[in-house]
């Protein structure tokens, strides 16, 4: 991950956190509706495709994600990241084609099973929208292939539990997996054949550990 936006990323994590303590302080011991976390993941993906094989690297990566609980139990939760992926090519023995950045903002409905208890169980379905951009190397226009993903929406499940240190703040543990299928175009395919579109699968399993702060 670009070191500059992890920086950036653990900065607003760490800004979020002051402004729960903040609020959690003016609102005494009414029901904690909200919830912030910041966690270390690792995108572990499994992709399929069409004719050339295209498959996407193993990334770690930070995310930082919120929670509002409508109910004790029911909570609603946005997770967002930011991911640059290495594609390499099966075909041509697993050759780098260059990377991709992908934005997937995750929304789910998450139950919590133990709400008042030490340890807080959940789970969670929803979905995310992927949006695909800054294709470079040889998947760049400049580089040949002129490939471009396009944007589509996928389908996101979560388990995980947090584990109360005090009244306020948690240490996380979660699992999310990810769907999408899209499909890429390319101008240009490898071995200097004409255009041409594929099928591209891609499913990402991401064990997070973090920090969580409840307000």
């Amino acid at each position: 991950m670009n070191k500059k936006f992890a920086y950036q990323f653990g900065i607003a994590g760490v800004s979020l956190m002051l402004l729960a303590s903040t609020a959690a302080q003016a609102q005494g011991a009414t029901f904690q509706r909200f919830e912030v976390r910041t966690s270390a993941a690792g995108f572990i993906t499994s992709t399929s495709s069409g004719a050339f094989g295209l498959n996407l690297s193993n990334e770690p990566d930070l995310t930082l994600d919120a929670t509002y609980y409508v109910t004790p139990n029911i909570g609603v939760n946005v997770l967002a990241t930011f991911l640059n992926f290495e594609v390499n090519s099966k075909t041509l023995g697993n050759a780098s084609l260059g990377s991709v950045d992908l934005l997937p903002p995750i929304f789910s409905l998450q139950y919590h099973f133990m709400p008042n208890g030490v340890i807080r169980p959940y789970v969670g379905v929803g979905f995310n929208y992927n949006f695909f951009s800054n294709e470079s190397g040889a998947l760049s226009s400049r580089g040949g292939l002129g490939a471009t993903v396009k944007n589509k929406l996928g389908y996101a499940a979560t388990v995980g539990a947090d584990y109360m240190i005090t009244p306020n703040l948690a240490l996380n543990v979660s699992f999310n997996f990810l769907y999408v299928g899209t499909y890429v175009h390319l101008d240009a395919t490898p071995g200097g054949g004409g255009p041409a579109d594929t099928r591209l699968h891609v499913r990402a399993y991401i064990p997070g550990a973090g920090i969580a702060y409840r307000f």
